[in-house]
C-alpha cells in the first residue's frame, strides 16, 4: 500500500512537472508584448517577477489595464491568485514596461527596481487580439493552488532584491525573512562612552554652533535587550552624536512622499510656547504605533497602507523622532515629538529655557526627570545654551526694563534706595551684588555684580558696585535727589566728597540702622545692674521708627522726639524743657497700667546706660541723615527673593551671576505691585467673603504671634516673551549686544600661585605617613 501511494505521487508530480502550464517558459503578461525568458530577441530583457505585496500587485495591474485596455476580470480576485500562486505562477512584466528612472544605480551589478517602482512604459498598439498566453487566457491555463494567508510567508521563497532593498543600508530586509506578528522596534539613544568605530562627521560646513554640538560630545554605544512590554527584540543602534540638542539632518530615510507638519517652523513661535505639553510612556507610544500603517504615498497618489516591519526610536535629549520601515520596503520618520528649528529641537530648548527663567538648578531638575524616568538634556547642552541663547535673550529684555524704567522716571526726582547682597556672609564672600531700588514704585532700576578680585575685600565690593551703578544711573540722565543706604564707612565718605556738590542727599536706613541700634542696646543692657534696658529694646527700636515717621524732614522736631524716650522710661511724660517737643502723644497710663510698666530709675545705672546710648554724639550726628525717613525693607525684601535665582550654597560663574541677577530683577518688577488678596470662598470658621486674608505666624527671632499680610500668587506672564524670543534668536530673527564677562574675569580668586598637582598630593599623603611611623 505505501508502494502504491509512493508510486502515484510521483506520477502527479511528473504530470504536473511535464503539462502543466506551469511549466511554460515565462513571458510578459502585457497584451501584445512578445518577450520571454529564453527568447533571443528578448536578450538584454528581465522578466520582473510581480511584488510580494497584494497592494502593489494591484497597482501593477491598474497601470496595465489603464494604458493597455487588457481586461483581467475582477482586478482584486486575480490579484489574489498572483499573490497566492508567487511560488508557481509564471506571471512576468518585462523590463521594457519601466522607465530607467525605476531603478536603482549599481555599478557591476544586475539592476533591480526600486521599491516603489511601477510599469508606466507601454509602446505596444492596442488591438483586440488575444494571445494564447495573454493575462486573460493566461489566467485560465494555471492550474489553481490552494490559497495561504496573504500575512503568512513561506521562510523558503527567495524574494528579489529590489523587493525591499532601500536606499540606506540600516532599513535593509534580509532574505529568508519571517515577519514576526510584532514590528522590531530599534531605539537609538546616545551613550556616554563609545563601544564602537565612531562614523564620520563633516563638520567644515557647519557653523560654529552646529560644530559645537557635532565635536563636543559624540558618544554611541550599541546593546540589545528584551523589551517585555512589546514581546519583541529591541536593539539600541548608535545615533551620530550624543549631544542632546543633535538632531540628524537625514537619518537615512525617504521622506519625498510622507508629509511632516512637525518640523514646520513657519508657524508662530508663540503657539510653540503656549501650547500644552504631556508626558506619555513609551508602551502608550508603542500601542500607538502598533495600530498604524504605512502612509507612503506612491505614484497613484494612493497610500502605501502596508504594515510596519521596523520601527526606530531616536531619542535626542526630551526629543524623539520615530522612523518606520514598511512591508512594500518604504522607509521614513513617522513622526516627531517636538518641532524643529533647524537642528534644534524646540522642546530642549525650551526646556533649558524653562529651568533658568524660572530660577531652578539644573542638577535638581536632572536629579528630578531621573527618577521620574523623563529623557533630558545633558550639563553640556544646558550650559551651551546658556551662552549662547539664553543669557543674550535675558540681556535684551532687562534693557527693555530699564528703557521702559528710564520713560517712566523722565523728569521726576527719584529717592534711590541701595543695599549690597553677597554671595557668602562674613569676610570670604566672592561676589557682593550692589541694587538700586526705587523708593516710591519700589522696582529695581540697576545692579551692579562685582568680584573680589575687582576689590580685593569684601566692604571694598559693596563700594565699588556702588559707585559703578550710581554712576551708570546718573549717565543714564535720572534726576537723584536722595539715596538711602547703611552706614557703610566708605560709601558715607564718598556721598560727603563727591556727590553732596550735585544735589543728592544722603540718607540713612532706618531698617540698618535699628539693627545696629539694637546691638548697642543689647550691649549696654549686659553690663552690671543694666538688664532693666533688654525690656525696652523692642519699644525704644520702634520708637526711632515712629521719630523719624513724623517729623516730615525737621531735624529739630525728629532729634528732640528721639531724646524723649529718656522721659518716657522713666515714667515721666510731660516736660518743660524743649522747642517743639513737651510731652509724649500716646493716652493717659491708668494706675494699673503704670504699675505694670518696667520703669527704670533716674540717674540709676541702667538708666545712665541707656542715655550714654540714646545722647552719643555719633547718635545725635547720625540724625541727619534720618529726618526724611527713608528705608530699605522693600529692598532687603527682594534681597531674599533674589536668592530664588542665584541660592548662595550654588557657585555661577560671572556670567551665571549677571543674568540671574536680572532675572530676579526682572520678576520683581513683574510682581511688585500685587494686590492684596481677598477671601474668595465662604465656609465655617473663614472671615467674609471679600475681606482681606491674613495668616499668623510665629517667627523664632519674635518669639511672638504676628499678623502677615497675604497677597495674590506671582505670576510669570513676563517669562512668556522671553521663552518666545528665544526661538526668535535661534531663526535669526532676533538681535542682541551682550557680550560675556566670564573672559574678563580671572579663572580663580587664589591670591598665591597654584601649586604642581602631584607634588601637593604627595605632601597630603606624606602626613598620614607620619602619623603612621
Amino acid at each position: 500500500m505505501l508502494i502504491l501511494g509512493t508510486c502515484l505521487y510521483i506520477y502527479i508530480y511528473i504530470f504536473f512537472f511535464f503539462f502543466s502550464p506551469v511549466a511554460i517558459m515565462p513571458s510578459c503578461i502585457v497584451r501584445g508584448c512578445f518577450h520571454c525568458s529564453g527568447k533571443k530577441s528578448s536578450t538584454g530583457i528581465i522578466m520582473h517577477t510581480f511584488p510580494s505585496c497584494l497592494l502593489k500587485i494591484k497597482r501593477w495591474l491598474r497601470q496595465i489595464v489603464q494604458h493597455t485596455n487588457q481586461d483581467f476580470g475582477d482586478i482584486d480576485c486575480f490579484a489574489e491568485k498572483i499573490f497566492n500562486m508567487k511560488n508557481s505562477n509564471s506571471y512576468r512584466v518585462c523590463s521594457a514596461h519601466f522607465t530607467n528612472e525605476s531603478y536603482k544605480l549599481q555599478k557591476g551589478k544586475r539592476r533591480s527596481l526600486k521599491a516603489d517602482a511601477t510599469p508606466t512604459s507601454f509602446k505596444i498598439p492596442i488591438t483586440n487580439v488575444h494571445r494564447n498566453n495573454a493575462s486573460s487566457s493566461n489566467s485560465e491555463q494555471h492550474p489553481s493552488v490552494a490559497p495561504t494567508q496573504a500575512a503568512k510567508v513561506d521562510k523558503a521563497v527567495q524574494w528579489p532584491e529590489y523587493e525591499f532593498n532601500t536606499e540606506g543600508e540600516q532599513w535593509k530586509v534580509e532574505h529568508d525573512h519571517v515577519y514576526e506578528t510584532q514590528p522590531r522596534i530599534i531605539q537609538s539613544t546616545p551613550m556616554k562612552r563609545f563601544q564602537h568605530p565612531q562614523p564620520s562627521v563633516d563638520v567644515g560646513s557647519l557653523n560654529d554652533f552646529e560644530r559645537d554640538i557635532l565635536t563636543d560630545s559624540m558618544s554611541p554605544n550599541l546593546h540589545s535587550s528584551v523589551h517585555d512590554d512589546l514581546s519583541c527584540t529591541v536593539t539600541s543602534n548608535y545615533s551620530r552624536a550624543s549631544d542632546t540638542e543633535y538632531i540628524p539632518e537625514n537619518d537615512g530615510t525617504n521622506e519625498s512622499s510622507v508629509t511632516d507638519t512637525s518640523t514646520v517652523v513657519e508657524e508662530d513661535e508663540q503657539s510653540f510656547v503656549k501650547e500644552r505639553k504631556f508626558i506619555v510612556f513609551e508602551s502608550c507610544l508603542d500601542s500607538l504605533i502598533r495600530k498604524l500603517t504605512c502612509s507612503f504615498e506612491c505614484n497613484n497618489k494612493n497610500l502605501c497602507n502596508a504594515p510596519f516591519i521596523e520601527i526606530k526610536k531616536h531619542c535626542q535629549g526630551t526629543f524623539v523622532s520615530i522612523s518606520v520601515a514598511c512591508l512594500n520596503g518604504h522607509s521614513y520618520t513617522l513622526w516627531k515629538s517636538q518641532p524643529c528649528i533647524g537642528r534644534m529641537a524646540v522642546g530642549n530648548v525650551l526646556s533649558c529655557a524653562a529651568l533658568l527663567y524660572s530660577g531652578c538648578n539644573f542638577y535638581k531638575v536632572r536629579d528630578m526627570f531621573g527618577l521620574l524616568g523623563l529623557q533630558f538634556i545633558s550639563h553640556n547642552t544646558f550650559y551651551r545654551y546658556q551662552r549662547e541663547v539664553l543669557f543674550p535673550v535675558i540681556d535684551v529684555h532687562w534693557q527693555q526694563e530699564q528703557k521702559r524704567l528710564h520713560d517712566a522716571f523722565n523728569g521726576i526726582e527719584l529717592c534711590l534706595a541701595g543695599d549690597g547682597q553677597c554671595d557668602s556672609p562674613g569676610y570670604s564672600a566672592k561676589y557682593c551684588v550692589y541694587s538700586f531700588m526705587e523708593v516710591n514704585t519700589k522696582r529695581i532700576v540697576d545692579f551692579e555684580v562685582v568680584q573680589v578680585t575687582e576689590a580685593k575685600t569684601s566692604p571694598a565690593m559693596e563700594k565699588l558696585g556702588f559707585t559703578k551703578c550710581l554712576e551708570r544711573i546718573l549717565a543714564g540722565a535720572y534726576k537723584v535727589r536722595t539715596i538711602a543706604t547703611d552706614r557703610h564707612p566708605g560709601i558715607i565718605k564718598l556721598m560727603r566728597d563727591e556727590y553732596k556738590d550735585e544735589g543728592i542727599a544722603h540718607e540713612f536706613d532706618l531698617w540698618h540702622y535699628a539693627k545696629s541700634l539694637k546691638k548697642r542696646l543689647f550691649a549696654a543692657s549686659k553690663k552690671k545692674n543694666c538688664g532693666d534696658i533688654a525690656e525696652w529694646i523692642p519699644a525704644i527700636t520702634n520708637h526711632l521708627w515712629w521719630s523719624s515717621s513724623k517729623c516730615e524732614g525737621d531735624l529739630r522736631m525728629l532729634r528732640e522726639r528721639w531724646q524723649s524716650v529718656l522721659m518716657h522710661i522713666s515714667d515721666q511724660h510731660e516736660w518743660d524743657h524743649g522747642i517743639m517737643y513737651h510731652a509724649c502723644t500716646h493716652k493717659k497710663y491708668t494706675d494699673e497700667e503704670r504699675s505694670q510698666r518696667p520703669w527704670i530709675e533716674k540717674d540709676s545705672q541702667a538708666y545712665l546706660s541707656l542715655a550714654e546710648v540714646v545722647l552719643s554724639k555719633n547718635m545725635t550726628k547720625d540724625l541727619e541723615h534720618m529726618a526724611h525717613f527713608r528705608h530699605t525693607g522693600a529692598l532687603e525684601v527682594y534681597h531674599s527673593f533674589s536668592l530664588k535665582y542665584r541660592p548662595k550654597r550654588i557657585h555661577f560663574k560671572m556670567d551665571g551671576m549677571e543674568a540671574r541677577t536680572k532675572l530676579a530683577a526682572l520678576a520683581h518688577n513683574a510682581n511688585v505691585h500685587r494686590e492684596r488678596s481677598r477671601v474668595r470662598c465662604a465656609g465655617e470658621g473663614r472671615d467674609p467673603v471679600g475681606s482681606l486674608r491674613h495668616k499668623l505666624v510665629f517667627p523664632k527671632f519674635k518669639k511672638k504671634w504676628v499678623t502677615k499680610v497675604l497677597y495674590e500668587p506671582t505670576t510669570n506672564e513676563h517669562i512668556m516673551p522671553m521663552l518666545v524670543d528665544v526661538l526668535k534668536l535661534l531663526q535669526g530673527k532676533l538681535s542682541h549686544s551682550w557680550d560675556s564677562r566670564n573672559s574678563t574675569m580671572p579663572d580663580n580668586i587664589a591670591t598665591v600661585q597654584r601649586p604642581d598637582k602631584s607634588l601637593a598630593v604627595q605632601q597630603h599623603m606624606s602626613r598620614f605617613q607620619d602619623r603612621d611611623m
